[in-house]
């Protein structure tokens, strides 16, 4: 009986591991070994109850890669996967064992600053500017449109994902390579909003 028992104790936990290692590869880039688009969101939202339990803010940034397709297109696709594993790596340097980094497909990235201030998050996101500057001079003066989005009180996660993205986009109609920070919440008054600097 014991024996049985302890079998099909050791089949669960083994079914447990394997259904485990589902979850972590559906939510996991290829590629880049980040989280992809599902496991933010996933991390965003428990983050964001977190946030409101708490009463703390958040940060979302939104990036993507500047002529990222002319790159392609002139260098061809493995010269273009290397770029994209390579900015996932500058991120990962660049970010606290908490936050959360995201290929969200393509040549976009999204990064998850939980708990952080305006003045922190502009201070995280200038770091990995610099970094990418110097990823920069490797690879031909690409440069990396960068839209912050801080949230003073969280909402739903598809929403502030949203936000990030189209201030993102906002930076690039802009100029390329630069950042574009904004704050959402209760807790400001709107004229303390947005702030930018330029990478080039």
């Amino acid at each position: 009986g014991a024996l049985i028992i302890c079998g099909f104790a050791w089949q669960s936990a083994k079914e447990g591991q394997v259904l485990e290692e589902r979850d972590r590869i559906a939510e996991t880039d290829s590629l880049t070994g980040l989280l992809n688009r599902n496991g933010f969101l996933h991390r965003l939202d428990v983050e964001a109850n977190r946030a409101e339990r708490l009463g703390t803010p958040l940060a979302i940034v939104f990036l993507d890669c500047d002529h990222f397709k002319s790159w392609n297109d002139q260098y061809g696709h493995l010269a273009g996967d290397r770029l994209i594993v390579d900015t996932a790596q500058v991120m990962k340097r660049t970010v606290r064992n908490y936050d959360s980094v995201a290929r969200m497909g393509g040549d976009e990235f999204a990064i998850l600053y939980p708990g952080v201030t305006v003045d922190q998050a502009e201070a995280a996101v200038h770091r990995l500017h610099q970094a990418f500057e110097s990823l920069s001079r490797e690879y031909h003066g690409i440069s990396w449109t960068i839209g912050v989005a801080v949230f003073l009180t969280p909402q739903d996660a598809e929403r502030m994902l949203d936000r990030a993205d189209q201030l993102m986009l906002s930076a690039k109609r802009t100029r390329k390579g630069t950042v574009l920070v904004e704050t959402f919440g209760t807790k400001f008054h709107p004229s303390e909003s947005s702030a930018g600097f330029s990478l080039v």
